[in-house]
């Protein structure tokens, strides 16, 4: 019995999830004080340098600033959106921020800072060695909308 071909096609380059307009809409139109976000986490431990719009990734179970200077250090878990004391904090993986930030651009990707813990930047890491992390876009000078990507580490 003969076997027919398979033929395969190539895809065109296209994003896969991620918030639809109609969601971030919904999210935008939220009386919510804390707009409801795809992925979040409420009161985890974190530790005591922690602060409200920092970038976060857990170590032994408490969440420190992350940094994209290290594969380990830019395992970011989402941006720390409410301090509840100074060892808890909530965060946001995968959504809309409330307004925590002052400043963003509208027309900028940012990406996790390689210099400053918790930090981000627009700028993509060009630093041999240094971890591209793509975190979030702005949607208002305020607010981020978090998308955390895929950490790739530049050559040394």
């Amino acid at each position: 019995m003969a076997t027919k071909p398979i033929t395969l096609y190539p895809r065109k380059h296209q994003i896969v999830g991620g918030p639809s307009t109609a969601s971030i809409n919904s999210l935008i139109s939220s009386s919510s004080p804390v707009p409801p976000s795809i992925i979040q986490y409420e009161n985890i431990p974190c530790d005591i340098s922690v602060y409200i719009n920092a970038f976060v990734r857990m170590d032994s179970g408490i969440a420190v600033n992350a940094k994209a200077d290290t594969f380990t250090n830019s395992r970011t878990i989402g941006v720390v959106y409410e301090k509840n004391s100074p060892i808890l904090c909530s965060v946001i993986f995968w959504g809309l921020t409330p307004i925590i930030f002052s400043g963003l651009d509208i027309t900028k990707e940012y990406f996790l800072s390689t210099t400053i813990d918790g930090a981000i930047q627009t700028t993509v890491p060009s630093g041999g060695g240094e971890i591209i992390l793509r975190v979030g876009r702005a949607l208002f000078p305020n607010r981020l909308v978090t998308m955390i990507g895929t950490p790739l580490q530049r050559a040394l």
